[in-house]
């Protein structure tokens, strides 16, 4: 169950993350560069955009990691580190998590990009149970910019992985504090109080979230589970139809 709370929220958060430098932006500045070597650069590159845009995020790995062997080495090291931060995060969205951590660990060479690789690299750590390298991956994000949230959520999520629910707590609250309405810090600190059965507190943050994103499914359901254990059957069954019309897979979802 911790497993699936923990699938949940690093979904989210790799879904509605927004990054410093659009994709768009980045490679179109890469294609219109004179300096490479191969005249199909710029159409391998703009394949990758392309196979991202429709998530199709193994095959966008693929072409990132052709462009990047393609790349000239006398060419600014720059637009490098950015194909490798967009490899990676490629490579994290198809869950091939191997490739993922080599990316952004390159990228990290990057002053721009530094502080979301960093806190790509503890989700990657944490959800592969190396809990002591992920903590050391947030701790140096946050060595970077200590009022970044995501962080904080990503550290929270971590904790919720190894059964802290007190740190986890504590991390989101922080994340909360910063942002109040961070998108998975709510979800996560609503998700842990009704693990927790402190049904009037998840029912709160949930409740906040869906004011904020009334189309997640997910909040949608939580509210229904968190009616059924307060004995609100008919509009816990009112809300469980709702998440489903708004996500059919969770009629399959086996958390409790």
């Amino acid at each position: 169950l911790i497993g699936i709370i923990c699938s949940q929220v690093s979904e989210n958060y790799a879904q509605n993350i927004n990054f410093a430098i659009p994709i768009n932006k980045v490679f179109e500045r890469v294609a219109a560069s004179k300096t490479y070597k191969s005249p199909n650069l710029s159409d391998v590159i703009d394949q990758a955009i392309q196979y991202y845009k429709t998530g199709n995020y193994s095959s966008a790995h693929k072409q990132f990691d052709m462009a990047l062997s393609m790349f000239p080495k006398d060419s600014a090291y720059g637009r490098t580190l950015q194909l490798h931060f967009y490899a990676g995060k490629s490579s994290m969205r198809a869950r091939e998590d191997h490739d993922a951590i080599s990316h952004f660990k390159a990228a990290t060479e990057s002053d721009s990009l530094k502080l979301e690789c960093y806190c790509f690299l503890g989700r990657l750590y944490s959800v592969s149970n190396r809990f002591y390298t992920a903590r050391e991956s947030f701790e140096k994000a946050l060595a970077i910019d200590s009022t970044y949230s995501f962080a904080y959520v990503g550290l929270a999520a971590m904790y919720v992985m190894q059964n802290k629910y007190d740190e986890a707590i504590s991390e989101a609250g922080k994340a909360l504090q910063l942002d109040p309405e961070n998108h998975e810090g709510l979800y996560l600190i609503a998700k842990i109080s009704y693990k927790l059965g402190q049904y009037p507190a998840a029912e709160s943050f949930t409740k906040k979230l869906l004011n904020l994103h009334p189309s997640d499914a997910d909040a949608w359901f939580l509210l229904s589970k968190i009616k059924l254990k307060t004995d609100n059957i008919n509009e816990a069954f009112e809300l469980q139809q709702r998440a489903y019309k708004l996500n059919p897979q969770l009629k399959y979802s086996l958390d409790d």
